[in-house]
């Protein structure tokens, strides 16, 4: 029950931006079937050597090319939205965290800043892997699996053309992911080390902050 409130209270934090990416995903994944399913009109034309001059037959070829352009213009979106919605998160979590050690005194915090920091780190790390637990599973399980069961049921299409066509998308993302991920290994240490160091700089003006309004207080207290 506690993961269901933690996700419950990470969904409510940018609530209408979810709601917004939940669509999304629904979007993404009707149009990627859609795009499967036009394969078996396909095949069923060119076995029955339809014309190409054939107005059905065009209508079917266009399908699958705009339901392709149409998942991956969707799909960029969703990236943004959920880069945008992460760093709102992150902000906001930050926010809160940085709010509760303002209430605290200068030495408690100066005893404790090593914990702070540490406080900060575990922080991002579990809004990095709600949102990764959020996004890319609970939010597409939701429609990616009933979805493809529900197009698999409408279509004919023999099931090797869509281990095929699975397959080919997996060695292209493969392909992908190993040219680009010194360049994404490179930006995820970036991010992290600007992330460390705007950790330490909040801290570090929490103290000053604290000490700051310690003295007043004390040359309040003690004017002579």
């Amino acid at each position: 029950m506690k993961l269901f409130s933690i996700i419950n209270y990470f969904i409510n934090l940018n609530k209408t931006s979810n709601f917004l990416i939940l669509f999304l995903k629904f979007l993404f994944y009707s149009f990627l079937n859609l795009h499967l399913f036009t394969y078996s009109y396909l095949i069923k034309f060119i076995k029955n050597k339809v014309e190409i001059q054939n107005p059905e037959f065009i209508t079917w070829i266009c399908m699958p090319v705009v339901s392709f352009v149409l998942f991956f213009f969707i799909e960029l979106i969703l990236i943004f939205k959920t880069n945008n919605v992460l760093y709102n998160t992150k902000r906001k979590n930050i926010n809160f965290l940085t709010n509760k050690i303002a209430k605290q005194s200068y030495d408690y915090i100066l005893e404790n800043k090593t914990s702070y920091i540490s406080k900060y780190n575990v922080n991002l790390s579990i809004v990095f892997s709600m949102n990764e637990l959020i996004y890319s599973f609970l939010f597409s399980s939701f429609f990616n699996i009933p979805l493809t069961i529900l197009f698999l049921f409408l279509t004919e299409i023999k099931i090797w053309i869509i281990i095929l066509h699975c397959f080919i998308a997996l060695i292209i993302s493969i392909i992908i992911l190993v040219k680009f991920s010194p360049v994404l290994n490179k930006l995820q240490e970036k991010l992290e080390e600007i992330l460390s160091l705007n950790a330490k700089k909040q801290i570090k003006l929490l103290a000053y902050s604290s000490y700051f309004t310690f003295s007043i207080k004390e040359r309040f207290l003690n004017p002579f």
